[in-house]
């Protein structure tokens, strides 16, 4: 019985944080499916008497659309540079000790640095031209700040991976005359898999969601989706219904990839940084 009694428990705070997490999810839908006149109504609807696709049409036409390719560019290509550029130092720090033992651990704590700290500093660097490269309200700026905030992620998970991989796997195929790169590309990578999805996932996410340095960088030229909907706050009354369109247009993508390659995060994620912590 107590045991019973302990699983329904369980069950019932499950459901409660599962009900919590999803309604405002459901709330969004409903709201992004209404016709402008139900938003307001007393008692609410839970849902829409009457189905419109207008509120995603109109959130698409007032910068959502522009917002998803800009998102997009930005989020992988800074991801891709932060893979290359990590993966790399993450091999050198584990094969040959690069810096030190100790600096792997201070690139890491540069990622515990919030981005509302030195967004200002940027701001005033790149608006007075004190660094002309990259330029304001640019892909570029965001590209490359993104991927220095996720290199430190890259770097302290896969290199719990590289450790964990045998260094005589890579000697033998040395003394049969294959090359350093080469070794890399067909043994370390390959053993990497699940640390190499689980972090470029992470740097995904993380730059989707980015809000701060795309306020401060760009204006104009450049519009992320985080930065969208407030833009749509702006107006003479607020355009509820595409605004949660758009929160579904962002959170829905991520929310699919999540659970597809969930097995490979939640491996990578325990595997490697429990590995790179030794």
């Amino acid at each position: 019985m107590t045991h019973q009694r302990n699983k329904a428990v369980d069950y019932t705070i499950l459901g409660i944080c599962l009900f919590l997490c999803l309604f405002p999810l459901y709330w969004a839908l409903v709201t992004a499916l209404k016709p402008r006149y139900e938003f307001f109504r007393f008692p609410p609807t839970f849902w829409p008497e009457e189905i419109t696709t207008k509120n995603f049409v109109d959130g698409w036409n007032w910068g959502g659309g522009k917002g998803i390719l800009d998102s997009a560019i930005v989020a992988l290509c800074s991801t891709g540079l932060a893979m290359f550029i990590g993966v790399f130092a993450a091999y050198s720090f584990s094969r040959w000790r690069t810096g030190g033992t100790h600096l792997p651990f201070f690139i890491l704590t540069m990622r515990m640095i919030p981005p509302v700290v030195p967004a200002i500093a940027y701001y005033l660097i790149v608006r007075k031209h004190i660094l002309p490269f990259p330029p304001f309200d640019s892909y570029l700026i965001l590209i490359c700040l993104y991927a220095v905030f996720n290199i430190p992620f890259v770097v302290w998970i896969m290199r719990g991976f590289v450790d964990e991989i045998p260094i005589q796997m890579e000697e033998a195929a040395q003394l049969m005359g294959v090359n350093r790169l080469r070794v890399f590309w067909e043994i370390v990578l390959p053993l990497s898999k699940p640390g190499l999805v689980a972090v470029a996932l992470f740097s995904i996410f993380w730059s989707w969601n980015e809000f701060v340095f795309s306020l401060f960088l760009t204006s104009r030229q450049v519009n992320t989706l985080p930065k969208v909907i407030p833009m749509l706050l702006e107006e003479e009354e607020p355009m509820w219904g595409a605004i949660n369109a758009v929160c579904l247009i962002t959170i829905v993508p991520m929310v699919i990839i999540a659970l597809l390659l969930q097995r490979y995060m939640a491996r990578g994620l325990t595997y490697g940084a429990v590995s790179g912590s030794t």
